[in-house]
């Protein structure tokens, strides 16, 4: 009837892949006081009720759902097929070793009796898309401080230069294709289903072996979509350099 397996347990995102059968329930009405929780669909139909109304929306693949702290939120399976999606929280707030029951409980609570914070300051959609051409579609699907995800399109864009993340960790999930990393000393190529992740300090860069989709998480932001929108618009060297400068970016 399911599947789940733990990503990252790392504090800064605990993040899990789970299979769910047919008209399964997920998680009743609830609330995050100090992380957010955050939603993508692989495959399938995804039912998700938020706010003090707990409205519910089916949301389908491609689609990010995000329920900041103090937004009640819950989810289930409510079509007759299987669906399939990650699931974030950022920070952790001990999700990873509650589900490994090595602690009772976690950051999470019923919803209060004010219904918590409006729906309206949750997000459900496909993000903004930043840049859509031939070699490079890049979609950013969230970008609060504790969490940045981006989905992207890649079929021959040029690998970002070698560098290192002082402040946060990158992580990726592929999505279709494969992407070549080099982190560290470590080379590897990552097939459709592979997360990677890179911690603080580790030098690293990636390409596309061909065309490729993935998700790109940077936990906690760092400020990625601005660098994301300032390197779109560079049109020079000294551009790029100068967006890579004023992020968590440095040269290895």
């Amino acid at each position: 009837e399911s599947r789940l397996e733990i990503l990252s347990d790392r504090d800064e995102l605990h993040a899990t892949w789970t299979r769910f059968g047919p008209r399964r329930d997920g998680a009743s009405p609830h609330v995050h006081r100090q992380h957010c929780d955050l939603f993508y669909v692989l495959e399938g139909e995804f039912t998700v009720l938020v706010g003090p109304d707990r409205t519910e929306t089916t949301i389908r693949p491609g689609t990010l759902a995000l329920a900041p702290s103090l937004v009640v939120h819950g989810f289930r399976n409510a079509s007759d097929g299987e669906m399939r999606y990650l699931n974030f929280h950022a920070p952790g707030g001990g999700f990873a070793p509650y589900l490994r029951g090595e602690q009772p409980g976690f950051d999470s609570f019923d919803p209060p009796e004010d219904g918590g914070r409006p729906a309206a300051e949750a997000y459900i959609g496909t993000g903004e898309v930043l840049t859509d051409g031939a070699e490079l579609r890049v979609a950013l699907l969230c970008d609060v401080e504790e969490i940045a995800i981006v989905e992207v399109r890649s079929a021959g864009a040029a690998a970002p230069p070698l560098h290192i993340h002082e402040r946060h960790t990158e992580s990726f999930y592929v999505l279709e294709g494969e992407l070549a990393f080099t982190a560290g000393s470590e080379e590897l190529v990552a097939g459709p289903g592979a997360w990677v992740q890179v911690s603080q300090g580790v030098a690293h860069t990636f390409r596309p072996a061909g065309e490729a989709r993935f998700l790109n998480v940077h936990s906690p932001s760092c400020g990625f979509g601005d660098f994301t929108r300032k390197l779109i618009e560079a049109r020079d060297d000294d551009q790029r350099a100068a967006a890579r400068a004023a992020f968590d970016q440095k040269p290895a």
